[in-house]
């Protein structure tokens, strides 16, 4: 177990808020959703401060039926008002989709929104479709990279748990968003900060950006 590190409240004067919205198609996954929203709660209680501020949304707002039939509530498509560090895509989860999903379109300026952009499961063949991936390497549920790689010649998919490339952050789904988080929270404050999350978590020691998905296979 990780010593208990102490982050003052201090900070608190000087510190900016940095701002992650969730952009949750239809029948998102629950579990790749609430990981990502658990591991930010979790750093903002250790930090004693919301530094990370998160926002919901959907194409037209208030409730988005979940992978479990939870509802969400959300709002409206992020503007250029948003100012987002980070816009989520959260997409169905390839493992447990028996059809393949109806992407819908996006209804708003995604590059005036946001500064990063990233997604996970099916969120990221979402921004495949729409070009936001062109030239970039990305992570994809390990299922679908052949199909995609004959789709979108002009983006490098791989077998990794996250990418992160330049402003495009890419995650295969459920557990790996964490990793992915702790990731960038390493970056931002350090080891101990991101080793104490993942202990609050019950998760594993986080898992570097080229850790593959697992070698365990299911027959398509």
């Amino acid at each position: 177990m990780n010593k208990i590190i102490s982050f003052p409240n201090a900070q608190i004067a000087t510190h900016t808020s940095f701002k992650i919205g969730f952009y949750l198609l239809p029948g998102f996954s629950m579990i790749s959703f609430s990981s990502l929203m658990e591991t930010l709660r979790i750093v903002n209680k250790i930090l004693g401060y919301e530094y990370y501020e998160i926002y919901t949304f959907s194409k037209t707002g208030g409730t988005v039926i979940s992978s479990n039939g939870i509802p969400v509530h959300s709002n409206r498509t992020p503007s250029s008002q948003s100012s987002l560090d980070i816009l989520f895509i959260v997409g169905q989860d390839y493992a447990l989709c028996d059809e393949k999903e109806k992407f819908e379109k996006f209804n708003f300026d995604v590059s005036a929104c946001c500064h990063i952009l990233a997604a996970i499961d099916s969120g990221v063949e979402f921004l495949a479709r729409h070009g936001y991936l062109d030239g970039y390497k990305v992570a994809i549920y390990w299922r679908k990279i052949k199909e995609l790689e004959f789709q979108y010649h002009q983006i490098e998919f791989c077998n990794s748990l996250f990418v992160i490339d330049r402003n495009r952050y890419t995650a295969s789904g459920a557990s790996a968003g964490i990793d992915l988080l702790l990731a960038i929270i390493q970056v931002k404050f350090g080891h101990d900060l991101a080793a104490q999350t993942s202990d609050y978590l019950c998760h594993h020691a986080p898992r570097a950006e080229d850790t593959l998905q697992g070698t365990l296979k299911i027959k398509a």
